[in-house]
């Protein structure tokens, strides 16, 4: 990992992350959330809590002038990075403006929003199998009624 300036990043930092189309064949960038400041560049990041973001009119760009640019990226907290994948990682993800208009699973082609854990590693991210919403709601201590769509947190 190459930290940028002397700039700080910790675990547990809020975090942006994207491919850096300028850095190599796969170096991520690590944004700081708060200040917008790239921190740090390495060939694989690991983040808890991810969310996943394309800004369409970004993707648009790209499509229309055939030029990359940034517009796609994951939220999250920064867990490690230059570290090995976790084996219980796999899963893949992926992102091409050129095929999927969002982050979707590999193999299903499925859009995908948030993972737990995510792991950015050689152009993919790698993430725990697909969970299903009675799953993560019933770990989290929450209510379910037998219908995905009406699953419910307590809090």
């Amino acid at each position: 990992m190459e930290i940028v300036k002397d700039r700080e990043l910790h675990v547990g930092q809020k975090v942006r992350v994207y491919m850096n189309l300028n850095r190599g064949d796969s170096v991520f960038s690590i944004v700081d959330q708060s200040s917008g400041l790239v921190v740090a560049y390495a060939n694989s990041v690991t983040l808890t809590d991810t969310t996943f973001k394309v800004r369409e009119s970004g993707r648009q760009r790209v499509l229309r002038d055939n030029r990359k640019n940034v517009h796609a990226w994951a939220i999250g907290f920064f867990q490690s990075a230059d570290c090995d994948k976790a084996e219980s990682l796999t899963e893949s993800v992926y992102y091409n403006p050129y095929k999927v208009s969002t982050f979707v699973y590999e193999e299903s082609g499925e859009e995908i929003t948030f993972a737990p854990i995510a792991h950015f590693e050689n152009r993919r991210v790698w993430i725990t199998p697909q969970t299903t919403v009675r799953e993560l709601i019933f770990r989290q201590g929450g209510l379910f009624d037998g219908d995905d769509t009406n699953a419910k947190l307590l809090g």
